[in-house]
């Protein structure tokens, strides 16, 4: 009797202990912008902050304008829990798609998409107070940065699983098996008495 409730006890314990386990993998905590928020003004930076710290290698932030075509990011960084790239300089007015992908030090691999709405200039333009009014120069000046093309992300609207480790529920089931065969070989054991 002893040893079959000890071997409940441990099977109980197997089953909190993998079921929290493989709930620990990094998640999306908030975004900077939030998902449908409507931007009136450039921010300093696009941001995803994550329940742990994701590793910079795998993790990757990408965005497109409403037709889809991609809009030159800089690189993706990382401020502790926080993934994140610099405000471009060519958002266009209209909504923008934020894909991303992190990477956790487990192996796992999340990635989701969100969309924005952008009100603010398209482009910035510097004014020159120091320009004759009669004068042939334009007073207004485009500021022409060069930029890289950023590699569009192949990411499932919303998915935040990963292919390569089991259902959540699978450990679970197993305990809940364990359980149920100790329960039936107790019972069992009763009647035989």
């Amino acid at each position: 009797m002893r040893k079959l409730i000890s071997g409940i006890s441990l099977a109980i314990a197997v089953l909190f202990f993998t079921a929290s386990s493989a709930s620990a993998h990094t998640e999306l905590q908030k975004s900077n912008p939030s998902d449908g928020q409507v931007v009136t003004a450039p921010l300093e930076r696009i941001e995803l902050t994550f329940s742990e710290p994701p590793l910079i290698e795998g993790s990757k932030i990408s965005l497109a304008d409403a037709t889809g075509t991609i809009i030159a990011t800089g690189n993706t960084g990382l401020d502790g829990s926080t993934l994140y790239v610099p405000w471009p300089v060519d958002v266009p007015v209209g909504d923008v798609t934020v894909n991303w992908r992190a990477a956790a030090d487990d192996g796992h691999v999340i990635d989701g998409t969100f969309t924005f709405s952008y009100t603010g200039e398209s482009s910035p333009h510097v004014s020159n107070s120091a320009t004759p009014i009669n004068s042939a120069v334009p007073t207004d000046v485009v500021i022409d940065t060069p930029t890289a093309i950023a590699t569009p992300l192949a990411v499932a609207t919303g998915s935040t699983s990963d292919d390569n480790n089991p259902p959540r529920f699978l450990p679970i089931l197993l305990g809940l098996a364990v359980l149920g065969a100790g329960a039936w070989a107790l019972t069992r054991k009763k009647s035989d008495k």
